[in-house]
């Protein structure tokens, strides 16, 4: 079994591992998707696409915190409204915002929609709950 290219280190950085290639139909092989990485310095995991664009960061001991100012950003609709019935993602990079919402808003229906499946192979690796 190939395990694929590794990920491009850092110093001080160890990598997790690259996406394995999913096994698609026929139809959708013609379809090419940005391969992500994951990048793993022991207290932070995180997701990249190149080495100068983080997708994504989880606190290994605190993966459902809100590391990085974007995603904090992006949770301010809760000013407005502090218990949505329902809410819709599209993009599940890390997972930072779906485990945030799984763990402090669990009365509310998510939908997190995600077309890349290199980013999806990586849900375990970043503890992104079962649908």
């Amino acid at each position: 079994m190939n395990a694929g290219p590794q990920a491009p280190t850092g110093s001080g950085t160890t990598p997790v591992a690259a996406a394995p290639e999913p096994a698609w139909s026929s139809d959708f092989q013609a379809l090419q998707y940005n391969r992500p990485f994951v990048r793993d310095d022991g207290a932070a995991r995180s997701l990249h696409f190149t080495l100068g664009e983080l997708q994504s960061r989880m606190l290994t001991a605190q993966p459902w915190h809100l590391t990085l100012d974007y995603t904090r950003t992006m949770m301010g609709f809760l000013l407005f409204n502090p218990a949505p019935r329902q809410i819709g993602m599209i993009g599940l990079g890390g997972g930072s915002l779906a485990k945030f919402c799984y763990r402090q808003l669990p009365a509310s229906q998510m939908t997190v929609l995600e077309i890349n499946p290199h980013v999806i192979a990586f849900r375990r690796e970043f503890q992104v709950p079962d649908d």
